[in-house]
Order: C-alpha cells, then structure tokens, then sequence
C-alpha cells in the first residue's frame, strides 16, 4: 500500500512539473508572441478568410502541424479580431476538431454514432470555476494520478468563459451516471470537497481530439460569442510553423473552428484568419503562377489587398470577411507562396489602389481579349471611371490558355439551351443572333444581343454579364462576334505597348504633325497633343476610303487613306520598337463545320472588368514596372497606403 502511495505520489510530480511546463510555455507565448498583439498607432489588420463553412461544412475537420498547439479563444468582428492563448499540447501532430456529438469512428474518419461510441458526448465535470490555467493543471494532476488506472482521464475546458475540468466521456446519460456513482466520491474527496456533476452535449460546443487515439484533449463551449482557436507552436529555434489541411494546404494565422448547426446540417466551419500581408501572399500564386515577373507579382499584390480591404463585408453574414474561392479571390495558404511572392508583397506593403483620394474598386479576370469592358456595360454599375472600357492592344490572347477560342452549335440545340437558361419566349430552332451594341467605341464585349428564332419570336438581352450567362456553354467571355456558318473576326498582328509609352513618327514632308482629311462637310482630327484642329461640330468625323471614322471623346485619333505611302508608326519608349499603325489587324474568317451550324469566335476569359492577369504578364515581360500597368488599365488612379484613405472607428 505505501508502495502504490509512492508511486501516486512520484506520477502525480511528474504529472505536476508537466502541467507546469505547459502553463509556462503558454503565458511566453501570450506576453512574448501574442498572435494579435497590436501597436495601437499601426493599425493591425486581419483577414477572416472563410474556407468551408454553410452547408458545406464536414462532420470533424482534421488538422495538422509539427510541434504541437497553442489553443486559444477567438473573437471575429469585421475590422477586428482577438486570439487569447488558453492552453497549450504537444500531444498530438495530427489533431481532428468535432461537434459536441457521439462520434464513431473508422481509419481517422469521425462521424456522428449513437452505437458505436469513440467519443461520447456526456462527462463529469468539477463543480469549480479556475482562474488561471496553471491552477487547472494542478488538480487534472491530482485526478489523472487517482484514475490512471481506471481508463479515464481529465479533460481541460473552456466553458462559457470559465476554466473547467471535465472527466471521461460516455455515449449515454445513463452511463454517465454509472461513471458518477463510481467516481464521484473518490473526485470529492480527491478535490477538498468540490462537487461533480454530469454535463451533456450541446448546439455550440466542440471537441478537440487527437486523431489516432481518439483521447479528447481540449473541449470548448462559449456560446457564438467566442470561438475555438489554434495556432501552431513554432520549432525550439523560432522557425515558423503551420496550420495544415487533409488537402494539403498550409497556412499562416490562426484556425478557428464554429460549430455550424442547422435543422438539416451539424458541422465545424472553418476559418483562418491571418495579417494582411500573409493573405495577399496566399493570394497570389493561385490567383496568378509564381514564377510570372517581379512587376506583375507587385500588380496583384495591389489588386488583392486592395479588393479585400474593400470587401471586408462581402461574407460578414457567415462571419467572416471573405471566402478563398474565385467568388472572392483564391485564396489557399503558404504552400506556393515563394522569393519572388515574398519580394512583390514586401515592396508593395500597405499600397493599394485610389481614384481621388479614396480607395478604388478593383476587379481582375483570367484574360480579357485585347480591350476591357466598363462596370456599367457589364453589371449596370456607374460611377468607375478608372474602370472603363478601353483598348488594350498589348494581351497577346492569340497565345495565352482559353483566351482565343471558337465552339460551334446547332440551332435546335441552342434553343433548347436558351429555353432552359429562362429564356422560353423562343419556341423553335434559332434563325438569327444580332449583336447590336457593344461595350462602347473601344470595346467589342457585346452589351446587347438579339435572338430570333424560325417562328419570328425574339428575346434581346442586355449587359454583358446577362449576355454571357445566357450563352454560357459557348462562351468564354461576352467579348465575341457569331453568325451561322462563318464568321469573320479581327486578330492582331502586332502588340502595342500603353500609349503613354509610345512616341509617333510621322511621314517626311508632311509638314504636320498630324494627317488632315478634307471631306464635303465639316472636319477635324484629335491630334497626339490633345488639341482639335479644324471645325468642330458635336463630335468630329473624317472619311476615309475605309468609310467615317469617329474620333474618341479621350485619347488619340490616327487616320490614314488609301493612298497613304508613308505610313505613321509608333515607336516605344522601352526599347524603340517601331510598330506599322496603318496594319495592326488582320480579318480573318472561321467556318463551321456544318453550315448549318451557329459558330462563335471570341476573346479573352471573365467578365472583362479592369485588370486582365494574362494581360499583366504581357506588360510585365515588354519590361513595363507595376505603376504603368495599374495605370494603364485603370486610368487616373494612384497608389496611397491604405492606412491613409481607410478610416475604421476602432482604430
């Protein structure tokens, strides 16, 4: 007896210096590496990236990292978020978060079970509240040293603001009230008296398990107004550590875990929340390849921290700024975030887009097909004036993934596709598709079309993205021409830098710097310097052999005849490449393979607002820095930190 007294005694130490290295490790942590420690003069940002949750939440979710984990309790406001260290385990690398529920369990898979218990949902649980970890560690020593031999063990939790300690675990009520007759006295008179009850599941609790041995290691329960959280403990030598997930995804921040819970689904919705500065670098090798140029890393680094800042709200309803797929923007973590990632994000730290002062909306798709279509002309949204349609004569699509791309269709099939996208005031085969407007003079994005079918029914669609959608099988983009048949198109043959970029030169002998074009009415023509010449009357037409040309309300004009010998060509302030203005493009012509058949022939892949990526690539190699490409595809904008044009009321 005095033998096994000893041997209590000398665990229960062991067990003791343990808990005590643990409460150590965890108040270095909280003074010394807080994750959210803050400078209140420099405003700390943090991104609530939300990376599953609703009804596509998981049972369990399972999560790995090296050493081991710092958990905590995390609060998610829209411009603010608290992590607070609670505990700390280096129990377990690989560690599975699940609902307050009976879980089963098969090959490291967790699911709901009320027959075949691994983790059951009732415990005792101390009558006590405790002040501090350290002082919860001290009785899970006494406890675990009585019960080791007995299969069950203490459980430290984080119950509704408070330090409890719960005991064992069991699949009914019943059997926990076995587990209290047995225990129970042995717990009272262990603990100076303090009384043990029996505590069930409920909607907002999780568990913390270790994955292999389905031993509980945390449990957590605060309602929805805390949630659990963990973060990553870092190598002895202060290396960084991460977060994984099944799919291999690593990440920087911290995970917090909400019981999502609804009358059809109960699951744990994840989200990260991370720096800024790690969110854009998580952004960019999955939005665009790692290896593209400095100058196109340090374009998207300012288009991504610019969309997220400004869509801090846009999944607030989920609780959570933005999620990591294309409907905000890809957003997958560390694992390919590399130098030249690093280098972009560092250089561009805090810069963001701004249009008179404030921050300017920012938009970017795959590619757009040699020019951009306006807000208005794609969403019905005004006001963007940075973001309207332009040429941009530099996106070499011709050569770029999906950017060129032509599919063909019946007329019995595309009715029947239109009639199932809504449009059922088309009753037969289609006899004709008219394109009668584009997105404006520099655009060829189609605003609006008419669709007319062998009985004479007609349905016409307006907006870009209206337009897309409709077709959406066919297209890749709402920048396309169609006819039955064949088609004929425009391609270029030669790629021009942004005019800011380029000097003209004109022919010898010309005596101008610009070509005047005498018709029978009234002319003029806008000259590179921006000034009108001639009469000027609403806006000014020149007739050429081509047919009327009419000059643009902004930017350059360039006319040339029939007859012109000596062409005007464009020369880049780059590297002085002359570019022939009068053959830039060619028309060429697709047939279908059945001439029966409708055939599209497009460009570009996305909506077409703002910045193209394939488009910032081709920029980027011409050799052309950040400041250029960001101004070149959204006019009149500059670059602030955003601490200067961003105002929240916490900060």
């Amino acid at each position: 007896m005095n033998k096994n007294k000893l041997l209590i005694r000398i665990l229960s130490w062991i067990l003791v210096l343990m808990m005590i290295i643990t409460g150590l490790y965890t108040a270095i942590y909280f003074f010394i590496n807080t994750v959210f420690a803050a400078d209140d003069s420099v405003p700390d940002l943090k991104i609530a990236v939300g990376l599953l949750y609703g009804d596509n939440v998981d049972v369990a979710f399972k999560t790995t990292t090296t050493n081991g984990y710092i958990i905590g309790t995390a609060t998610i406001e829209k411009y603010k978020k608290t992590f607070t260290p609670l505990w700390s385990t280096t129990e377990a690398n690989v560690i599975t978060v699940l609902c307050d529920r009976n879980n089963g369990k098969k090959s490291n898979t967790y699911y709901f079970s009320d027959t075949s218990v691994a983790v059951g949902e009732y415990h005792l649980q101390i009558d006590a509240v405790y002040e501090d970890s350290q002082t919860m560690a001290e009785d899970m020593t006494e406890i675990d040293a009585a019960l080791s031999d007995m299969g069950i063990y203490s459980i430290p939790s984080y119950i509704n603001g408070e330090y409890r300690i719960r005991i064992g675990h069991w699949g009914t009520q019943n059997e926990a009230e076995v587990a209290l007759e047995e225990y129970g006295s042995l717990l009272n008179l262990l603990l100076d008296g303090k009384e043990v009850t029996i505590v069930g599941a409920s909607a907002t609790g999780v568990s913390m398990v270790a994955t292999s041995t389905a031993k509980i290691l945390f449990e957590y329960d605060c309602g929805k107004t805390s949630f659990f959280a963990l973060d990553a403990i870092d190598d002895p030598d202060g290396t960084a550590a991460y977060l994984s997930t099944p799919s291999g995804n690593i990440y920087e921040g911290i995970f917090v875990y909400k019981r999502y819970k609804t009358a059809a689904k109960d699951g744990i919705e994840l989200i990260n929340v991370v720096p800024l500065e790690d969110y854009v670098a998580g952004v960019l090798p999955y939005e665009i390849s790692n290896s593209w140029p400095i100058e196109c890393q340090k374009t998207f680094a300012i288009a991504a921290r610019t969309y997220v800042i400004q869509n801090m709200g846009k999944y607030w309803a989920y609780g959570f700024n933005v999620d990591s797929t294309a409907n905000s923007q890809v957003y997958r973590g560390i694992a390919r975030v590399n130098s030249n990632v690093r280098a972009a994000v560092e250089v561009t730290a805090g810069q963001v887009l701004t249009y008179n002062g404030s921050l300017a909306a920012v938009y970017y798709s795959s590619s757009t097909g040699g020019c951009t279509a306006g807000t208005y002309y794609v969403w019905g949204s005004s006001g963007y004036s940075w973001l309207a349609s332009k040429t941009t004569p530099w996106e070499d699509y011709l050569n770029h993934a999906n950017a060129f791309w032509q599919t063909e269709v019946s007329p019995s099939e595309l009715s029947q596709y239109l009639i199932s996208r809504g449009h059922t005031t088309l009753q037969s085969d289609i006899a004709s598709i008219t394109i009668d407007e584009t997105a404006g003079k520099e655009s060829s994005y189609v605003y609006k079309v008419t669709i007319e079918d062998t009985k004479g029914n007609k349905v016409t669609i307006t907006r870009c993205d209206k337009v897309k959608s409709a077709f959406s099988k066919y297209l890749n983009s709402a920048n396309f021409v169609v006819d039955k048949g064949s088609v004929d198109y425009t391609e270029y043959t030669a790629l021009l830098p942004p005019d800011s970029l380029l000097e003209y030169e004109y022919p010898e002998g010309s005596g101008e710097r610009e070509r005047i074009f005498s018709t029978s009415k009234l002319f003029g023509v806008l000259t590179d310097f921006g000034q009108y010449l001639g009469s000027w009357q609403n806006s000014i037409s020149v007739v050429t052999a081509g047919g009327s040309r009419v000059a643009p309300s902004s930017g350059n004009m360039i006319v040339l005849t029939a007859e012109s010998q000596n062409p005007i060509y464009a020369v880049s302030k780059i590297d002085g490449k002359r570019y022939d203005l009068s053959n830039l493009t060619i028309t060429s012509t697709k047939h279908a393979k059945n001439k029966d058949n409708f055939i599209f022939v497009g460009k570009g892949w996305g909506h077409g607002v703002g910045l193209s990526q394939y488009g910032t690539y081709d920029l980027a190699m011409m050799g052309i820095d950040y400041k250029t490409i960001l101004t070149s595809y959204c006019p009149g904008t500059s670059l602030s930190n955003y601490t200067d044009v961003v105002s929240w009321q916490w900060w």
